[in-house]
């Protein structure tokens, strides 16, 4: 830096071109006066006048400033009294926005405007006078009734300097050191660069209301997804920590809500879940400029089981499971079990799914909690899945619609109208477990698992199960059934014999001659 001066805000710019030119000493290597005289000088339009073109060439400094509008307009009006144009390097005047850049620095290192003081009327009332704050003496006279006053102090300080707005922070009588220890952390802030731009009044608002909130302004999610979202909120995260404002939620509070949640025996999948959810709602949160930071670092979360253990029923349980359903929704279990769908693809099963004169079944849209057609899960609007359609499944849907008909072109409909209910059919479900002997924890999804189960104990490569399936990654078919894929650790035990006995006797063999 050649010359820095620092003058009030109000003072121009242009009038102090000659003082921050007096200010430039650049000393010389060897003998002789310092240098006042810089290269190039380049200045943006608030500099240019007269009066400072003719002193920079004057001192024979090359320049580069732009000339305003109506300069320009002035000059040309006054014809051949007016002067020459004066010249511009483009290239060179880019260079100025290191300069800027510099000055921009030097303003996040400002001082911090900080003052702490009671707003009571305590100390003119015992001095019979109005005192001046800024004034040594009426400082100490008011802090001297301030030492024996009850009122809270207040803190008063601003983020910017004077053009920021002023903000407040109290604090009752006796914590004085806090009120002195929240200014040096400001002022700390302020010198080390970073800057306190979190208005502490900002993360009042409560955790539960901010996520609803963040969710609202989901646009990108899936209907589906965000009643997932709504249910995780409403059953894990609220009840423990909704009330909180949001800068109360610290790491250690998260940390008590993930061992609250497994200790009260949710499956891992489910906390895992509520903390993404968490931690999505925090990150948000902080870039909204609410809090410091997401104090979702390094928690740690319960391992989930590498694969899930579930019951396959047989196909004399799975019929008799059938047979015990309400005939209007008997066929549902046909498709979840000999298809692999789940209850609400099943719901939105219709007369144009049947593909290829019979052999495959094309399924485009699920019906969603609320009872309305959705796109399938992790799939766009438009999109489909196909899936071998088994003769006995054929038949079941052909039964059905001879008996029960259509609804435009669905073939499931509630006990009353509109599409299926799912409450009303996890009562008829639950019931009809019971009958069928299987066990009280069987559900409809329990079908799509013995599918699963049943495609891959026949052989069939699990990249084909995970895309009948409809699995969003080929990890989820792996982690979820691969334990069931015994063909290659048999293969691995045949060809590991094999080897060996070949090894084994040609050693033998060579051993004999």
């Amino acid at each position: 830096m050649l010359g820095l001066l620092i003058t009030a805000g109000q003072r121009g710019d242009s009038p102090q071109l000659p003082a921050v030119l007096a200010r430039i000493r650049v000393p010389r290597r060897g003998p002789g006066r310092p240098r006042t005289r810089p290269e190039h000088l380049s200045a943006d339009k608030a500099y240019s006048s007269r009066a400072n073109r003719r002193l920079l060439r004057r001192r024979k400094i090359r320049h580069t400033i732009p000339e305003p509008r109506d300069q320009r307009a002035n000059r040309r009006n006054r014809g051949s009294a007016g002067g020459r144009p004066t010249s511009f390097d483009t290239e060179r005047y880019k260079q100025r926005n290191v300069v800027e850049r510099a000055i921009n620095r030097l303003k996040n290192f400002r001082a911090a405007a900080t003052r702490y003081d009671k707003k009571c009327e305590c100390a003119e009332t015992k001095t019979g006078r109005r005192l001046n704050l800024r004034k040594s003496d009426d400082r100490k006279a008011a802090e001297r009734v301030w030492a024996k006053c009850a009122h809270s102090w207040t803190v008063r300080y601003r983020l910017g300097g004077r053009t920021s707005k002023q903000q407040e922070q109290s604090y009752p009588h006796e914590m004085k050191r806090d009120a002195e220890a929240f200014i040096l952390e400001i002022k700390s802030d302020k010198v080390s660069g970073l800057r306190r731009t979190i208005d502490p009044k900002a993360g009042a608002i409560t955790f539960e209301s901010f996520a609803e909130k963040w969710l609202a302004g989901r646009v990108s999610l899936a209907p589906k997804s965000i009643e997932v979202y709504r249910s995780c909120l409403k059953n894990l995260i609220n009840p423990t920590i909704g009330h909180m404002r949001l800068n109360a939620v610290t790491r250690q509070t998260i940390k008590n809500l993930i061992s609250a949640l497994s200790k009260g025996g949710y499956a891992p999948n489910s906390v895992n879940g509520a903390y993404r959810v968490i931690a999505e709602i925090l990150s948000e949160a902080a870039k909204d400029k609410l809090i410091p930071e997401s104090p979702c670092v390094d928690i740690e979360l319960p391992n989930p089981a590498q694969h899930q253990d579930f019951y396959v029923p047989s196909w004399g349980q799975i019929k008799s499971l059938a047979d015990s359903m309400p005939a209007q929704w008997r066929a549902t279990v046909w498709l979840m079990a000999g298809c692999g769908l789940r209850v609400s693809e099943a719901f939105a099963v219709g007369t144009g799914c049947e593909m290829f004169g019979g052999k495959r079944l094309r399924i485009h849209e699920q019906i969603t909690r609320k009872r309305v057609p959705g796109p399938l899960k992790h799939r766009e609007e438009g999109d489909y899945r196909d899936m071998p359609l088994p003769p006995f499944v054929a038949e079941a849907i052909a039964t059905h619609i001879d008996d029960h008909g259509t609804t435009d072109g669905y073939l499931f409909t509630g006990r009353v109208e509109g599409f299926v209910k799912y409450e009303s059919y996890r009562t008829a479900f639950v019931a009809a477990v019971k009958k069928a002997g299987l066990p009280e924890d069987f559900t409809p999804h329990g079908l799509r698992h013995a599918y699963a189960s049943m495609q891959l104990a026949q052989g069939i490569p699990i990249t084909d199960v995970s895309r009948w399936l409809g699995h969003q990654d080929m990890g989820i078919t792996f982690r979820t059934y691969g334990h069931l894929v015994d063909e290659a650790w048999d293969t691995a035990v045949s060809l590991m014999q094999t080897a060996y006995q070949t090894g084994i006797s040609t050693n033998v063999a060579a051993a004999a001659c």
